[in-house]
């Protein structure tokens, strides 16, 4: 007797590399390791904070300036979509707590854009 067919299907390759990204860039985050989360993102990346939106261009010093601006930052949860994930995390200013949440999309196989929401 031959075993019944398997008719589940395999993760597309896609999102295996968008799990794969996803994960590159929360530990990028975690360890404010700036020069890793920028391999993550595409040559025309927007970084929009509540005080301004950042091109591909400034981004790198964008996310220099956050590793400088967040003490003790600290990724509580991922929830993830096929071609997003919310990053909440929590971190200090001068000691105050913040909470801070990050809205990632991707697209070709990249981050496109990343929306901060803090409080």
């Amino acid at each position: 007797m031959s075993a019944a067919p398997d008719h589940r299907s395999a993760p597309e390759p896609r999102t295996r590399d968008t799990a794969g990204l996803i994960d590159t860039y929360v530990g990028a985050l975690a360890t404010d390791d700036a020069d890793t989360a920028l391999t993550t993102l595409s040559p025309d990346a927007v970084f929009q904070s509540p005080f301004h939106t950042w091109t591909r261009r400034h981004v790198p010093s964008v996310f220099r300036a956050r590793g400088r601006a967040f003490g003790e930052l600290r990724v509580g949860s991922v929830l993830r979509d096929r071609d997003r994930a919310l990053v909440l995390w929590r971190a200090t200013v001068d000691g105050a707590p913040v909470e801070g949440a990050e809205l990632v999309s991707i697209s070709d196989g990249a981050i496109g854009r990343i929306d901060v929401f803090l409080r």
